[in-house]
């Protein structure tokens, strides 16, 4: 099943190894790794190219999901013409809450193209 809730076939999956330059030769079998079926599934499950090649795919936890729901009203609603200062909005999450893969949620969900994470770790 795909993200939507539409169903794919084992027959999408061929047609991304084979779009992938994966050959066939005897017919249902892939000369392919078990990781490259896994980027085949991703990529149709989401409906994205997964040009990463990635064989994880993450959901995001609750407080990810309300995080990217309350930073996307604040950005979205923002009033320019009331203030000329640039809209800003801090998540103060404790270590491991994932506030760099919430962040490239909250990207994809705005749609935006060039995006800055800075981290810091201290030693």
């Amino acid at each position: 099943m795909r993200n939507d809730g539409s169903a794919f076939t084992d027959f999408d999956v061929h047609n991304y190894l084979r779009k992938r330059g994966f050959k066939n030769p005897d017919g249902e079998w892939f000369e392919c790794t078990e990781a490259h079926v896994k980027v085949a599934l991703i990529a149709l499950k989401s409906g994205e190219k997964n040009e990463e090649n990635r064989t994880l795919n993450f959901a995001m936890r609750p407080e990810h999901k309300k995080a990217v729901e309350e930073t996307a009203h604040y950005f979205n609603n923002f009033d320019r013409t009331v203030s000329t200062r640039t809209p800003e909005f801090l998540w103060n999450a404790k270590m491991r809450f994932g506030k760099t893969f919430t962040a490239y949620q909250l990207a994809k969900a705005m749609n935006w193209k060039k995006v800055l994470v800075l981290t810091f770790k201290q030693d």
